[in-house]
């Protein structure tokens, strides 16, 4: 199976990259959304802060008439006339996106496109998950598989995630299938807890992770510190996980202490941003007094990179396990792997977690 891999990376390399930006009008006229999910919320919030309006949602599932104030229909309540003259724009993840286009096709809608599409065409400031690899380093995506190739399923998800960063092809390896709910502990690499595990949480979000992170360790652990600079979703994490051993701040982490601008009320979207209205103090996991993490997941949308060098020192004492989100910027595809890499006597895993590119994770393992 790996010779197989190997051709595969190498078909993709000698193709043409397509050129990020190209993939959708700027400015698509009447858009429709399809999915009226988390996805669906996100890119309403992102729509919305470019002065951009749906003008439904699709959803064959909802029985609600509305979504956050924005009209839902059924597919096949799809108008001839918005078949034509619409842009429908799939807002789901945790299915293939093929089949989905494919469905929309078959109703006789002619202009289809992945959220990250129009994300990365009007508003990649704002959602950075739409980028595409412009010049692939040949040389350092190869040192990337070979670190991946003592795991198949490692293999196999870099190269799908791969196809879509460089040519926007869903290419799926059926043996080796996207591990939908396995994300962070239940993830094939994770060793079973011990009753000394502590984690460092950077992007706590609504606390999605300190749950899992309990149950992983069927709530006997040291304990938990956790990041989470957005006002709204530091205050749900917080009022969720109460125990003494549980630290969540509301504090940005990054390379450096510093005041910085952040962009808030964008639900997983919010992030480090030079136009952000809201201004947070950010810190580094060097200056973590007496923490000996096992685990540290870094999911900060974009300055993952700055987290990993702002924590080095804590990551080559401690040697914890590293959990690191690769799908918001093409740092995912060179020096974030580099310094995983880089890490002696450490053991790389990279898994997908959802469909086009999202939820893609390098899991660094301690030898």
């Amino acid at each position: 199976m790996l010779k197989s891999f190997l051709q595969d990376f190498k078909i993709l390399l000698k193709g043409t990259p397509l050129e990020p930006g190209s993939l959708l009008p700027r400015s698509p006229e009447k858009i429709a959304l399809y999915g009226a999910g988390s996805m669906g919320k996100m890119a309403l919030d992102c729509m919305q802060r470019v002065n951009m309006e749906p003008v439904y949602f699709i959803d064959a599932h909802s029985r609600e008439q509305n979504f956050h104030n924005i009209p839902v229909i059924h597919p096949a309540d799809i108008s001839e006339h918005d078949k034509k003259t619409f842009t429908f724009i799939v807002c789901i993840a945790t299915l293939p996106y093929v089949p989905i286009k494919k469905f929309l096709q078959e109703l006789g809608c002619a202009e289809i496109y992945h959220f990250y599409d129009l994300s990365e065409a009007a508003f990649p400031q704002i959602m950075p998950n739409g980028w595409m690899l412009e010049a692939p380093n040949k040389t350092c995506l190869k040192s990337i598989f070979t670190s991946l190739s003592h795991d198949e399923t490692s293999a196999a998800h870099f190269l799908q995630f791969l196809w879509w960063r460089i040519a926007r092809e869903e290419k799926i390896y059926e043996d080796y299938p996207v591990l939908t709910g396995q994300k962070y502990f239940k993830a094939p690499c994770i060793p079973p807890a011990s009753k000394k595990e502590f984690l460092i949480d950077c992007g706590v979000h609504a606390g999605q992770t300190i749950a899992a992170f309990k149950q992983y360790t069927k709530e006997q652990f040291i304990g938990v510190h956790g990041f989470e600079p957005d006002p709204q979703m530091y205050t749900i994490a917080t009022s969720g996980h109460l125990e003494d051993n549980i630290k969540i701040e509301s504090l940005a982490v990054s390379d450096t202490i510093k005041k910085a601008p952040f962009r808030s009320g964008l639900d997983f979207a919010s992030s480090l941003a030079e136009d952000g209205v809201l201004i947070v103090q950010t810190t580094t996991i060097d200056c973590l007094q007496g923490a000996k993490p096992t685990f540290i997941k870094v999911h900060v949308e974009g300055a993952e990179l700055a987290v990993l060098k702002g924590g080095k020192n804590c990551i080559e004492k401690h040697r914890p396990i590293l959990m690191v989100f690769a799908d918001h910027s093409p740092d995912g595809l060179k020096e974030i792997p580099q310094f995983l890499i880089s890490l002696e006597k450490y053991k790389l895993y990279f898994y997908l977690h959802d469909y086009c590119g999202n939820s893609a994770i390098f899991y660094a393992i301690p030898q």
